[in-house]
């Protein structure tokens, strides 16, 4: 049986470098930048990459025949997030000079423009191509856009410590493979010397856009999210933590019923003179579970610090703050800032900075699991599996993307 992300979370890893063989098959490399790359995405076919960089150009590479098909100044400052559309017509970007760009993958061309609310360090397209989630630069707000017109849907407010300058340069986000959860990363230190809040992560429900669980996850920021392919494994990239943390997705929520006036009606006894009338009108507000949700955070936020006490211990046994990794993968000589599943789950990537003899890790996960350090140069800033799983993509810190197949022995 083959083995799945959840079930390598309680694991030893053996640590050995080049534990199994591996053997980079005749790596492409492309130079197309003077700038860091920043952004990766790969076609549904395979064929095409997307690649954008910190001076906001944007580039397409024809991985058969090694060439770029063309490239633009696609923005006025660095390029963040691309993602192709399902039908791979349309290129989505998004950049730190607010905006979220839609560009014909034909010919190039700027199809629409979408003014958002700030700095996008982050966009992802949901896997039915409905809708946009984007966030910010030092913000703790997430914008949810309708990708057919760019209206907003929601904004999430992520329940981050605060967002002080030197944290959360890079808030991180990532769709469910079957677009049922989103997950958000916040908050936390750049540097060991800034002070702040840890960083957190969140899951949200797309249904309803309501929180399933929200923890601390690091000090450190964190630089990359991956889900695996069953929505059972979340891996982090702890970037300054220099490791990738492996968390279990936690089941959903309890639904709970109540009607608005109920709920209405228990938050405001949640202020009563009577200690028993707050103590019933808390716990069947938890009991409610989701169907209160939304009311109980607005009320987390009221003037009446009696209110905000009750309400905040409901939304702590709703959205556990609490959340164990089950694996910490081994510590890093630097900083890691990528981490990408493989298609079928079975292996894990692993981005860092200067971590020679390599910048990429390739963890074969399973019930014994190995280590496999990958020939590569410069630090690794983005990484990405084509949809096949037989090439791995790695947007450099020097303006070069690099690709290679590798053959693992079993």
């Amino acid at each position: 049986m083959r083995p799945t992300p959840s079930r390598t979370l309680v694991l030893a890893l053996w640590t050995a470098a080049l534990a199994a063989a591996a053997r980079a098959e005749a790596p492409l490399e492309m130079s197309l930048f003077e700038t860091a790359v920043r952004a990766i995405s790969i076609s549904p076919d395979g064929a095409t990459v997307a690649v954008g960089d910190d001076s906001g150009e944007i580039a397409l590479w024809d991985l058969p025949t090694n060439k770029v098909l063309k490239r633009w100044k696609g923005h006025a400052e660095g390029v963040r997030a691309l993602q192709f559309s399902t039908d791979a017509a349309t290129l989505v970007s998004g950049a730190n000079d607010g905006l979220i760009r839609y560009w014909s993958v034909a010919d190039g061309e700027l199809q629409r423009n979408v003014q958002v609310i700030g700095k996008v360090e982050d966009a992802r397209l949901s896997p039915n191509g409905k809708t946009i989630a984007v966030a910010f630069k030092e913000s703790k707000v997430v914008q949810i856009l309708d990708a057919s017109n760019g209206k907003e849907i929601r904004r999430l407010q992520l329940p981050a410590a605060h967002a002080l300058p030197g944290t959360n340069q890079c808030p991180r986000l990532v769709f469910s493979r079957d677009g049922s959860m989103l997950v958000t990363a916040c908050g936390g230190r750049s540097w060991p010397k800034f002070i702040g809040g840890n960083a957190t992560i969140s899951i949200w429900e797309t249904d309803n856009w309501s929180l399933r669980a929200s923890f601390d996850a690091d000090r450190f920021t964190i630089s990359d999210l991956a889900l695996s392919p069953d929505g059972r494994c979340l891996a982090g990239a702890t970037n300054r933590g220099k490791t990738v943390k492996l968390w279990t997705i936690p089941p959903p929520a309890k639904k709970g019923k109540g009607d608005p006036a109920t709920i209405a009606r228990l938050i405001k006894r949640l202020e009563s003179d009577k200690f028993a009338d707050r103590e019933v009108a808390q716990r069947e507000l938890q009991e409610m579970g989701q169907a209160a949700e939304e009311a109980v955070t607005r009320a987390a936020e009221s003037d009446s610090a009696e209110l905000r006490f009750r309400a905040r211990a409901i939304l702590e046994r709703l959205s556990p703050r609490s959340l164990e990794p089950s694996s910490v993968l081994p510590r890093s000589t630097f900083d890691v800032h990528a981490v990408a599943f493989s298609p079928d789950g079975e292996w894990l990537a692993s981005g860092r900075q200067f971590d020679k003899p390599g910048n990429v890790v390739l963890y074969k996960l399973g019930d014994n699991p190995r280590r496999v350090i990958a020939p590569h140069q410069h630090g690794a800033w983005v990484a990405a599996f084509t949809p096949d799983g037989k090439q791995l993509l790695t947007g450099r810190r020097d303006g070069r993307v690099t690709s290679w197949s590798f053959e693992v022995s079993k």
